[in-house]
This record gives C-alpha cells, structure tokens and sequence, in this order.
C-alpha cells in the first residue's frame, strides 16, 4: 500500500496492489486498478467505517465448509483479512454491506488464465451469499480495467473505464502476479488451484 496525492480529488489516497487490502474509521479514500482482478469494498453506514480489498486467486468454494480449503489464501484469505479489519476498527458484521468491482477480460492468456475474471467475480459474489452480506452494487464483467476509488467512511465510490492502451499495464501486471504466485506456490511446494 503507498499512499499517494492524487491531483484529481485534491486529497491523499490510498492505493492498494493486488493481493493488499485496507480498512478505517477515518475519512480515507483507497484506490486500485483492476483488470480480471476483483476488489470487494465493505463498509457500515452506521458506525461509518469501511475498506477494501484487491485479489486476483478466488480460490475454491466447496459446498460446504470452504474456508478450510487449502487454496483459501487468495479470494477466501482477502475477504477474511477485510472483514476482520473492518470489525477492528469500529464495524458490526451485520451491517455491513458490499460493492463489488473488476473482473474484465484483460489478460492474453487462454486456458485457465481466460477463466480468472469470471471465477473471480463468481467467488466474491458466492461468498458474500454464504456470508450473508448484501451486495449495494456490482460492476463486474467486461473487456475493459477499471480505475476505482473507495471512500471508507460513506461506502462511495468512483469508477472510471479504462480503455485497451491504459487496460493493457494492468494485464501485464496481472499476469507477471500471477507468474510470481505459481512460482511461490512451487517453491514452498504448495499447490496453486486454479479453476
């Protein structure tokens, strides 16, 4: 995470990388760039306390009982690190509410990489059913990369599109992440499910 003055909102804003993730009670803006990517932003309007995460490995969601999945370090992890960061600082699991964002076809990869955007997407959206979390808003899908700013404290957000020359850094990026997490998973000898 860097936190960087973006010119645009004239405030200091929080970029979160893949895998990153963020929550607060403060009035902080957190902003990422999403290709198959997917970013979940949670928040409770009520106590005011909101964040953010950004993950491109859903990981699999069995039936039942798929948080003791072993591929559960990926979507499963980023979800469970948000939520409990949100509670930290102030929120009520039950109140809280989502948006979720990303999940475009960028990469120019085929196989099971061509299938990363929509298993993304459909993890964010299966877990936050199991877990009872409504869904405000979705953007998802697309041949496109978003732009996304999240303000924490009110759950708004901002989305920009972003065409195919400023699309195409965000699906290199994407894929030399996923390059590293499937060297990372050889290396401690781990397996890497992807779906």
């Amino acid at each position: 995470m860097t936190e960087l003055y973006d010119v645009r909102l004239e405030e200091d804003v929080v970029n979160l990388l893949p895998g990153e993730f963020g929550a607060t009670a403060e009035a902080r803006i957190y902003s990422t760039v999403l290709g198959s990517c997917v970013a979940v932003a949670l928040y409770d309007a009520r106590a005011r306390v909101g964040g953010m995460n950004h993950f491109m490995l859903p990981g699999v969601i069995e039936e039942r009982r798929f948080y003791l999945s072993e591929s559960g370090r990926y979507g499963m992890y980023a979800m469970e690190l948000l939520i409990n960061e949100v509670i930290k600082c102030g929120g009520n699991r039950k109140a809280l509410v989502a948006k979720v964002l990303g999940g475009g076809s960028v990469l120019q990869s085929v196989g099971f990489a061509s299938r990363i955007p929509e298993n993304n997407v459909n993890f964010a959206l299966d877990y936050l059913g199991a877990e009872k979390i409504p869904i405000a808003s979705r953007h998802v899908g697309g041949n496109f990369g978003r732009k996304i700013y999240f303000f924490a404290v009110t759950g708004r957000v901002l989305l920009r599109r972003l065409g195919r020359e400023s699309a195409a850094p965000v699906g290199k990026e994407e894929s030399e992440y996923l390059i590293r997490a499937r060297k990372e998973a050889e290396d401690t000898g781990d397996r890497l499910t992807l779906f």
